[in-house]
């Protein structure tokens, strides 16, 4: 399983990094796309509201991110490891997807475009929250029954 920690915050890293890409991808278009003159859209809080909220999310999965690279590389308990390692993955998954989807929103039907990468990973965000050596759900499973101690729900 030592591996598999550090594929997890390989992962969150990676995904981290996406979606803060993508968002400063938002922020950019919204600084010059005018639809009501005079202002741009970035000006309205529809639009900064929820790239705000992305980004939130990205920079605690970084926190989570770090300390269990701390950990790691303190050869400090696997268990504690494992415990940052998964919330590293599930925090920055979900805030990849929600960034990749406002970004997706800011851009209108021009993040659908292929010449405007966004879309691309927009379709990527899904791999990375879902499916995988480790899923969501199966995080979620670690969390609860070993950190919370709440019974198994599958099998012995």
């Amino acid at each position: 399983m030592e591996e598999s920690n550090v594929e997890r915050i390989l992962i969150a890293g990676q995904t981290i990094a996406a979606g803060k890409y993508v968002i400063k991808r938002a922020v950019e278009y919204s600084k010059k796309r005018v639809v009501f003159p005079p202002d741009p859209i970035g000006k309205y809080q529809g639009i900064q509201y929820p790239l705000a909220d992305a980004w939130i999310r990205l920079e605690a999965a970084d926190q989570m991110k770090w300390k269990a690279l701390e950990l790691l590389e303190m050869n400090g308990d696997l268990k504690d490891v494992g415990y940052y390692a998964n919330m590293a993955k599930y925090l920055s998954g979900e805030a990849c997807s929600l960034a990749s989807r406002y970004s997706m929103w800011t851009h209108g039907g021009y993040g659908y475009s292929i010449e405007l990468d966004i879309e691309r990973f927009w379709r990527a965000a899904e791999l990375f929250e879902g499916p995988g050596q480790i899923s969501s759900h199966m995080i979620l499973n670690f969390i609860a029954t070993n950190i919370l101690d709440l019974p198994r729900s599958y099998g012995e």
